[in-house]
C-alpha cells in the first residue's frame, strides 16, 4: 500500500456514548415549586396584558361576559399554545425564568397540535364555568352534569398535580403526553431525534427518555372514587342541608332575585357574628348586575326590595347587606370592584317607602370599594351560607 495513502476511516466504537449526551441514570423532570413560580409569572403576564383593555371598557366588559371571556380567549390561548409548542422551544416567559420546558418522552419540543391539545385540556374548565348554563325546559340535569363535569376536571388536575410525585404529569400531561423538565439538565441542544441507521453511536440517541418513571395507576382509582363520592354524596347532601333552618329562607329569597330577571348571578349569606355579648344575625346578597348601570344605589333598593318580599324571616335579621358586585372575567384573570350597602330590614323599608311602625332611618350607606385581584380559579357562587362569629 502506498504510504501517501491515508488508512480508511474506522467505525465509531461503541464502548463509550458522545459527550453532553443525557445520563440514563438521571431523572429530568423538574420539580413541584419550579412549575409553580413559572405559572404564577405567567399569570402575572397574563395579567398585565388585559390589564388595559380591562381598564379602558371595563363596564363594556362587565356588561357583556362572553366579550370578556372572548377576549381572554386570544390573548391566553396564543400566549401558551405558541410558546410551549416548539416554535417557542417548549418555554413560556414563565418557564423560561424557572428554567424548565415541556417535551415529549424523548426530550424533543412538542408540536403545535400537541400544544394546543395540552392547553385545551388545562384551560377550557375555567372558562366554560364562567358560560351560564340555562336551567330551564329540562336542561337542568344536562346543565348540573356539565358543571360537575367542568369540577372533576379541575379537582383532577389539581390532585394530579400535587400529588403524581413519580412523573409529575397532571392531567392535561398525561391526555397531550407531555413532561415538563429541567432545561438545565436536558437543554435544547442534547435533545436528538430518535435515529433508526445502524450506527452505533446514534444508538445512544434513540434509547435516551426524560424519565424511566410511571404514574402510580392507583391515584385513577382514587380519583374515580372521589368522584363517585363526591356525586352521589354531594345530591344526598344538598336534599338534606336544603331541608335544614336557614336554608329554605336563604334559597327562596335567592330565588326571588333570580326570577327578577335584574341580575346575573346572585349569593345569599347568612352570617351571625358576636359583639357585646349579643349575637348578631346579618343576610348578605351579593349580585352581578345584568347590565352596567352606573347607579349601584338604586339597583341595591330593588334588591332589598325582592328580598324584603320574598321571605318574611329577611325583617327578622338585625341587618340587611346588599353587595353589588362589577366582575370583567376573562378566564383565567379578572378584575372587580364591589360597592355594599347595609341597613336593617327598618331601615330599608323606611328608604323605600315602607316604614315599620315606630321606626326611624338612619339613612347610613356604606360604600365598600374592592381592588381589582389577580386571578379567579372560582366563579362568583350561585348559593352559599355561613355563620362567622368575629370578635369586636
Amino acid at each position: 500500500m502506498d504510504s501517501a495513502t491515508p488508512p480508511p476511516a474506522q467505525p465509531p466504537s461503541s464502548a463509550s456514548p458522545p459527550p453532553f449526551l443525557p445520563r440514563a441514570d438521571v431523572d429530568y423532570i423538574c420539580g413541584f415549586w419550579r412549575r409553580v413560580v413559572a405559572l404564577l409569572v405567567d399569570l402575572i403576564i397574563l395579567f398585565l396584558l388585559l390589564a388595559l383593555p380591562a381598564s379602558q371598557w371595563f363596564s363594556y366588559f362587565s356588561s357583556h361576559p362572553t366579550a370578556a371571556l372572548s377576549l381572554g380567549f386570544v390573548v391566553t390561548f396564543p400566549y401558551f399554545i405558541i410558546l410551549n409548542s416548539r416554535i417557542g422551544n417548549g418555554q413560556t416567559l414563565g418557564k423560561k425564568m424557572a428554567k424548565i420546558r415541556v417535551a415529549d418522552l424523548q426530550g424533543n419540543a412538542i408540536s403545535l397540535q400537541g400544544s394546543t391539545l395540552r392547553f385545551c385540556v388545562l384551560a377550557m374548565p375555567f372558562f366554560f364555568e364562567q358560560v351560564e348554563f340555562p336551567c330551564s325546559a329540562g336542561l337542568c340535569a344536562a346543565a348540573t352534569f356539565v358543571t360537575w363535569l367542568l369540577t372533576a376536571c379541575r379537582f383532577a388536575t389539581a390532585y394530579l398535580y400535587i400529588f403524581n410525585t413519580r412523573t409529575r404529569q397532571s392531567l392535561h400531561d398525561l391526555v397531550a403526553q407531555t413532561y415538563v423538565i429541567d432545561a438545565e439538565l436536558w437543554p435544547l441542544q442534547h435533545a436528538q431525534s430518535i435515529v433508526t441507521n445502524a450506527d452505533p453511536v446514534a444508538g445512544w440517541f434513540g434509547s435516551q427518555i426524560v424519565t424511566r418513571e410511571q404514574i402510580w395507576k392507583t391515584h385513577f382509582v382514587i380519583l374515580g372514587a372521589l368522584f363517585l363520592i363526591g356525586g352521589l354524596g354531594g345530591m344526598f347532601a344538598e336534599r338534606k342541608v336544603m331541608e335544614m333552618q336557614p336554608f329554605p329562607e336563604l334559597f327562596t329569597v335567592q330565588n326571588a332575585i333570580n326570577q327578577s330577571g335584574k341580575v346575573r348571578t346572585v349569593s345569599v349569606m347568612a352570617n351571625k357574628s358576636w359583639s357585646t355579648n349579643r349575637a348578631i344575625a346579618s343576610l348578605v346578597v351579593t349580585v352581578t348586575p345584568l347590565s352596567a348601570q352606573p347607579d349601584d344605589e338604586t339597583q341595591a333598593k330593588e334588591i332589598a326590595a325582592i328580598a324584603l318580599d320574598a321571605s318574611s324571616k329577611t325583617s327578622e335579621m338585625d341587618s340587611l347587606d346588599i353587595v353589588m358586585l362589577h366582575i370583567a372575567n376573562f378566564g383565567l384573570a379578572h378584575y372587580s370592584y364591589n360597592r355594599s350597602f347595609t341597613h336593617s330590614p327598618a331601615e330599608w323599608r323606611t328608604i323605600l317607602g315602607r316604614p315599620a311602625p315606630g321606626v326611624t332611618s338612619l339613612n347610613s350607606v356604606q360604600p365598600l370599594l374592592q381592588f381589582a385581584t389577580l386571578t379567579s380559579w372560582q366563579s362568583v357562587p350561585r348559593f352559599t351560607t355561613a355563620e362567622q362569629p368575629a370578635l369586636h
